[in-house]
């Protein structure tokens, strides 16, 4: 090729100088280097052949919401962000925890476990009346404080004690009374009804479970909860969350005297659990 633009200039100018000589040699040798080699193909520029690429850019949402923020009469969103829906949640007590402290230890930590769940698991009884089947979870709205009152929170007070083993199990259940007030009730200063629970471990846990007690604690927690979201509205009426490896019942009715027990100034004789 250069050969043939060496000819095709000495054509156009029979005494070329001699910088028309070099101009001439360095336009052969560019256009030699440019040439690709045999049996390959040209080489493309990536940003004009390549085809687009099928996903937008990782900016696209951000870069979408701004331009419908710019449109004119297009809501904007609220000052200072999302608005803080959390309930805060007191421990005002319990009445009838295991005296060995390490049961204690282990049955607390398993509460306060419970109660920091981000997601709680829901589940509702099947179309035909058979088993529960799982449905969609709930986000837990409270957030547990601590200090020495609790006014303007959820005020949670229990008191347990131990019932016969379910039929077929060997292990005793564990009766839960619930005190809870809401953030209106304390202020109108209302008195709820007690609320009672029934819960019952099964009896073999499966390898590498925690500890009884900290299983039964999480399981409290749980109870305590879905008491409190029926109270706030947030729960199904068909739904109740999910207690895996714990049946449930509803236990008999507090008897006379009950209501006013665990810091309300009536018994405190209910049995440890253990």
């Amino acid at each position: 090729m250069a050969a043939v633009v060496m000819r095709r200039l000495r054509a156009a100018a029979p005494a070329p100088s001699f910088w028309l000589k070099a101009a001439a040699l360095a336009v052969a040798v560019g256009v030699a280097a440019a040439a690709p080699a045999s049996g390959q193909s040209p080489a493309k520029v990536p940003e004009l052949h390549d085809p687009l690429p099928d996903a937008p850019p990782a900016n696209a949402p951000d870069l979408l919401r701004e331009a419908e923020r710019a449109r004119p009469g297009a809501p904007q969103p609220p000052a200072g962000g999302p608005p803080d829906v959390r309930e805060c949640l007191w421990i005002a007590g319990f009445d009838g925890l295991p005296a060995d402290s390490l049961v204690r230890h282990a049955f607390l930590a398993g509460f306060r476990a419970g109660l920091g769940a981000g997601f709680l698991r829901a589940e509702r009884p099947a179309p035909d009346g058979g088993e529960w089947i799982p449905t969609m979870p709930v986000t837990n709205p409270f957030q547990p404080i601590f200090g020495t009152s609790g006014f303007g929170c959820w005020n949670l007070q229990a008191s347990f004690e131990n019932v016969p083993p379910a039929r077929g199990d060997s292990v005793p259940g564990l009766a839960i009374t619930w005190i809870l007030h809401s953030p209106a009730m304390l202020e109108a200063n209302a008195r709820p009804l007690p609320q009672r629970d029934t819960l019952w471990l099964e009896p073999v846990a499966p390898r590498g479970a925690e500890p009884r007690a900290t299983r039964l604690g999480r399981a409290v927690a749980t109870l305590g909860l879905e008491r409190m979201l029926r109270m706030l509205g947030a729960l199904d009426e068909r739904d109740r969350l999910a207690i895996p490896g714990a049946r449930r019942g509803a236990g008999r009715a507090p008897r006379r005297g009950e209501a006013r027990r665990g810091g309300h100034g009536g018994s405190r004789r209910a049995a440890r659990l253990r």
